[in-house]
């Protein structure tokens, strides 16, 4: 046993990106009561479970002895179970700024939006000048797209900006609670990478709420955890950022396989049932349970009209935010047909493909949405429904379903691959990782509908075209063209 106080390990964070933490009305802030909800302690258990889960996990995968009971007993050991206590304790201090975001901007957003566009080439210098996109990160389009009121908007996109959360987490000894110096290392690095690679807050997987290390002391006999993480925060090459994120890896899987008494050996040549993780792989030619990729997204400058939507909503650091909007459309239908454009040879034109082999189901569901005739200002809606190909019957409806959809079986599902900011460079220059966990822990059955054309108000004539999907079958080709396709927007070799 290790002979040591209850001290183990401070670490102090602050945020990178824009962070929406969620509260007891699933918004940062509460206008009736005047009150911002900071990050929980219970949420940084959380993440730290999962990762440490994902850890054991890909220790045993790797020593071919994968248990999925051995990891629930041993991480119940470690962080605890309803039953019994965890064997350590996070303490979690936090300083912060912030300020809500008015009713009055998500009203005048409303009004100007129309006016308030972009192209897609002010984002990435290499996609086309059309069609026309909204200037704010896709998911925050979405919520100021729901029927609800401005008060109430502007209550759930309301956030802290880049650097005002100051959080310090002291990873301590439970009193009068024994711990060997493997489930102490195993705990500090599933910590640490928990807060690497995750995030505070929502749309985490799409760069929000991302946290860079400002200050970690460790105990002597972790040193090297602490070597590791100083080394990432000095450096700018992402090369180095790379390397020594494997070697954070290697180590913690060579402590949890020490800790559970399995060897590696050669890991299954399969997709494993559920996340985990492995030595980092990065497709297409190294496909792993776990993939890394770190390099360097350049973001062009913010343009007028980008700073008066982001300054309509108070956003004031104009980068940051229009990183965040790259992020996020990188992971949209739209950017991935635009990346796979083509020229016409006629009039030299682009040409955006039609048909059905961008299978964005990968980066997480649902994904896809339910428009009623109200929306569209039509009576009813005229439908000629299609299934595989098949006619299937014409129909009249209230509601016009395009995108992906479970059909009635509810549930989500998070995307397998996250986009991460690592740390900032310069004004415009991010290392970022891109990460994913290639696993068949999905649906069954998922179902596309395509509708064309475009829905449009005042027209309530469309086919639609419904297509059955396999995901658990079709992962790993979905995940890889994926993988390549985010790489090849970031302009990644």
């Amino acid at each position: 046993m290790i002979n040591m106080t209850s001290y183990i390990a401070k670490i102090e964070v602050e945020n990178l990106t824009y962070t929406i933490p969620g509260g007891f009305n699933a918004a940062p802030y509460s206008t009736c009561l005047d009150l911002w909800e900071l990050p929980r302690a219970q949420s940084f258990k959380g993440l730290w479970r999962w990762w440490l889960r994902a850890l054991l996990s890909g220790a045993l995968w790797e020593g071919g002895k994968y248990d999925m009971r051995k990891i629930q007993q041993v991480a119940g050991n470690l962080l605890g179970t309803t039953a019994q206590a965890s064997k350590f304790i996070i303490h979690i201090s936090i300083k912060d700024e912030a300020r809500p975001i008015n009713a009055q901007a998500i009203k005048e957003w409303r009004q100007r939006r129309k006016q308030l566009t972009i192209t897609s080439n002010i984002l990435l210098r290499e996609l086309p000048s059309s069609p026309g996109i909204s200037p704010i990160p896709p998911r925050l389009l979405l919520l100021l797209q729901a029927g609800e009121s401005d008060e109430r908007l502007a209550e759930k996109i309301s956030n802290y900006p880049p650097g005002n959360l100051k959080i310090t987490i002291e990873l301590l000894k439970r009193p009068f609670t024994s711990i060997s110096s493997g489930e102490c290392s195993v705990a500090i690095s599933s910590l640490l990478l928990s807060l690497i690679f995750g995030g505070v807050g929502a749309i985490t997987r799409r760069g929000f709420g991302s946290l860079t290390f400002t200050q970690v002391k460790i105990g002597e006999e972790f040193q090297v955890y602490e070597d590791i993480v100083n080394n990432i925060v000095k450096t700018d090459d992402p090369s180095k950022v790379h390397d020594l994120l494997r070697q954070l890896i290697r180590r913690s899987l060579s402590s949890a396989q020490e800790l559970l008494g399995v060897r590696s050996t050669m890991s299954p040549n399969e997709v494993p049932d559920h996340p985990l993780l492995s030595e980092p792989g990065d497709p297409p030619k190294d496909v792993k349970p776990f993939n890394l990729s770190i390099f360097v997204l350049s973001v062009p400058n913010v343009t007028d009209r980008e700073e008066m939507a982001f300054q309509l909503f108070g956003f004031k650091n104009n980068e940051v935010m229009k990183l965040l909007t790259v992020i996020g459309y990188s992971t949209t239908k739209l950017f991935w047909k635009l990346v796979d454009r083509r020229i016409s040879r006629r009039d030299r034109k682009w040409i955006i493909p039609s048909g059905f082999p961008w299978e964005t189901w990968v980066m997480g569901l649902p994904r896809g949405q339910e428009i009623d005739k109200q929306k569209l200002k039509v009576p009813y809606l005229d439908i000629d429904l299609y299934e595989d190909s098949s006619y299937i019957r014409s129909m009249h409806s209230n509601i016009l379903k395009t995108g992906y959809s479970l059909d009635d079986k509810g549930g989500r599902r998070t995307s397998a691959i996250s986009i991460k900011p690592i740390k900032r460079l310069g004004k415009n220059s991010w290392i970022i990782a891109l990460y994913g966990f290639l696993s068949k822990d999905w649906y069954d059955v998922l179902y596309h509908y395509g509708v064309t054309p475009p829905p449009k108000q005042g027209n309530k004539n469309y086919q639609v075209k419904k297509q059955e999907l396999v995901p658990s079958k079709d992962v790993s080709r979905v995940f890889v063209e994926a993988w390549i396709r985010l790489k090849k927007i970031y302009g990644v070799k």
